[in-house]
């Protein structure tokens, strides 16, 4: 099966014509390589630390990678209680004066691009609603202005 075979990998790495003696495909399939009984070692053992731990470079406690993947902090961001409080604080900003994302944002203490989600999440939910009058942004151009419905007041008494 590798009669007259060279180590693809040690071509690959620089040293030409070493005679492979084995044969593997990767993980993911594909063509079969063929290599040295040092670059089959070496391809092994790689395989079996991804199949043990994973293709991340660290494994954090919630299971959440890092390597391509969401941080966690990220993650803690975008769900649980910290989101949470920031609907609280957006419903309370915008409880009886109209207002666009952006004010309402700022006027809570949060970046526009946070703060702007959270007042969507409102909305989905049936706590915030669309003002008649639409606002203009920071750069001029015509935008929604959003006022607590009165389910929105109830929840932020």
């Amino acid at each position: 099966m590798t009669k007259d075979r060279i180590c693809q990998n040690c071509d690959l790495h620089g040293r030409r014509n070493v005679k492979a003696t084995k044969v593997y495909r990767s993980l993911f399939g594909g063509e079969p390589t063929y290599a040295c009984d040092r670059c089959y070692s070496d391809a092994m053992d790689q395989s079996n630390r991804v199949l043990q731990k994973g293709p991340y470079t660290r494994q954090t406690e919630s299971g959440i990678g890092h390597k391509g993947g969401a941080s966690e902090d990220m993650a803690n961001l975008l769900s649980g209680s910290k989101a949470a409080d920031a609907r609280k604080v957006m419903l309370r900003t915008i409880l009886n004066e109209p207002m666009t994302a952006e004010e309402a944002s700022r006027k809570a203490g949060f970046d526009p691009d946070y703060g702007s989600p959270r007042l969507s999440e409102l909305i989905k939910k049936g706590l915030v609603r669309t003002h008649d009058r639409k606002g203009r942004s920071d750069r001029g151009n015509p935008c929604g202005r959003y006022i607590a419905t009165d389910q929105g007041r109830e929840v932020a008494a």
